[in-house]
């Protein structure tokens, strides 16, 4: 009965309309005809935690280093210190039939000195004694990164002076940015309004690259004028000098009549090899475009997904809270909640079938007979469609979709930090009607398998082989956590050559 009341409840959710909205829409939302589902996460069950085995979410900062943009608060989540120091450390990130809520709580002084250590042992301990609040996220730094897709989130906005959420994608690899903001928006005030109030903005970060003493070739953006000119970039000065910025500011209640705070609205971006096109609406159903920028060639490399809150707190701060509204605005009831993510990808153009070869993102179509499946290095859809097939894989930077994997079917596992077939069937993980096999982030670029349309009682151990496994490279953090020396550790294969079947088809887009 509860599963048949959440789908009433989302199909009413789905035909919501606000009409004073719709009938001011313009441009209508975005198309979608070249897109394949990734994740459609609705957050009524518990949170699907990556533990560095199984799982899809990440609720840390990649290298589990706790503050970022607040000096006065911290990311957390449940385990990362012993069980006695966070007995009193109210929960921070649930979920209910109302989806997912990101909590701001106090630092309770029971815990202060086992954080303090812990930002001291992440290189973060010039933070020590000043940490007074806790705020959630989660991501899929672990788990999953994208070159371009369609992003979706439908949340409602906590109110308050200092509340900073935001969905935002991130660069997968070592270097920042890129980075594309679907939304950063700011809680409106109790005591009185500020300037920020119904605000959020869209915007990307990118950098320019230019040989030696050359002006940066800066592009324009023609899809937004200003004064009838294309929009420049905005220059923002950062930790390494500065990078350039596409944004847009909008008012939610002047500009498109909605209210961000005491309803769940939709924001959603497309990105693709062109342009990143951003979206709003009072639903899924009911989008309209609110900013597009081109795609610089600083923003064509896979990144990965973050939902946060943040609490800006320091003293002199641009977005400090008012003391006298503190309590109402850390209240557990005013949370970040998340009804929704969905992302999706853009389809591969090419099309593969026997002895044919392509280096970048392809799909690669089966045979009914015994196949030998040879995929690059790019963002591969793999259809299999019969017979008894063996899909050859390196890891790399991009992960693979593949589907109508049968028990006849195998793996050949080559690079992965899987130390043997138990190891990676260990790692299988449903995710709604899908099988993820994740192989984590070494420390960065996450690679994972997405089996469609099975379970994971459907795979077997002997269906997996692994070749030349790679353990991971842990971050310091994890290492120093873990006890392991950070240190990439090769282990010895069998030596012997791989060989195409004498039958069937080999198919292969490495061009080898």
């Amino acid at each position: 009965m509860r599963a048949l009341y959440l789908h009433l409840t989302r199909l009413a959710l789905a035909i919501v309309t606000l009409t004073a909205f719709t009938q001011s829409s313009g441009a209508q939302g975005p198309d979608l005809s070249g897109t394949i589902p990734i994740l459609d996460e609705w957050f009524d069950t518990p949170l699907n935690r990556y533990d560095g085995i199984q799982g899809v979410w990440s609720t840390l900062p990649r290298r589990r280093r706790l503050v970022t943009n607040a000096s006065q608060a911290a990311f957390w989540d449940n385990s990362v210190l012993a069980p006695s120091a966070e007995i009193e450390i109210a929960p921070i990130i649930s979920t209910s039939s109302e989806g997912l809520a990101l909590r701001l709580v106090k630092v309770p002084a029971t815990a202060q000195q086992h954080l303090d250590a812990y930002l001291k042992k992440t290189g973060q301990g010039a933070f020590a004694g000043q940490i007074k609040y806790f705020v959630g996220q989660i991501n899929t730094h672990e788990t999953w990164a994208q070159q371009y897709g369609y992003f979706e989130i439908t949340a409602k906005i906590p109110v308050g002076k200092g509340r900073w959420p935001a969905f935002w994608l991130s660069s997968a690899g070592l270097i920042w940015p890129p980075e594309i903001d679907i939304f950063e928006a700011y809680g409106k005030g109790l005591i009185s309004r500020t300037k920020h109030d119904d605000r959020f903005h869209v915007a990307l970060h990118f950098e320019v690259q230019t040989s030696e003493g050359a002006a940066p070739n800066l592009p324009k953006n023609p899809y937004f004028p200003v004064d009838g000119a294309p929009q420049e970039p905005y220059f923002k000065t950062d930790y390494k000098g500065g990078h350039y910025m596409f944004r847009r500011h909008v008012n939610a209640k002047n500009d498109l009549g909605a209210d961000i705070y005491d309803r769940f609205n939709t924001f959603a971006a497309l990105w693709t090899e062109d342009s990143i096109t951003y979206y709003f609406g009072p639903d899924p159903s009911h989008l309209r475009q609110i900013y597009k920028h081109p795609t610089p060639p600083g923003a064509q490399s896979p990144m990965y997904i973050i939902a946060n809150d943040q609490f800006t707190t320091a003293s002199g701060h641009w977005w400090d809270p008012d003391p006298k509204a503190l309590n109402r605005v850390v209240s557990p009831k005013n949370a970040f909640q998340i009804r929704n993510i969905r992302v999706r990808a853009l389809m591969p153009s090419v099309h593969l079938g026997p002895d044919q070869a392509d280096s970048g993102s392809s799909v690669i179509v089966g045979t009914e007979q015994d196949d030998w499946i040879e995929p690059g290095r790019g963002f591969d859809v793999i259809d299999l469609k019969g017979g008894s097939d063996t899909i050859y894989l390196m890891r790399g930077p991009h992960s693979k979709i593949i589907s109508g994997f049968g028990p006849n079917d195998r793996l050949m596992l080559t690079g992965y930090p899987f130390k043997n077939a138990s190891d990676a069937f260990a790692r299988l993980t449903q995710v709604g009607a899908d099988v993820w096999l994740p192989s984590g982030a070494d420390p960065a670029n996450p690679h994972t398998l997405i089996f469609r349309d099975t379970t994971v009682a459907a795979f077997s151990e002997t269906q997996l082989q692994t070749l030349w496994p790679l353990a991971r490279n842990e971050i310091a953090a994890d290492a120093t956590r873990d006890g392991q020396d950070g240190r990439h550790i090769k282990y010895q294969g069998d030596g012997e050559p791989v060989h195409a079947k004498p039958f069937g088809s080999k198919l292969s887009d490495t061009g080898q």
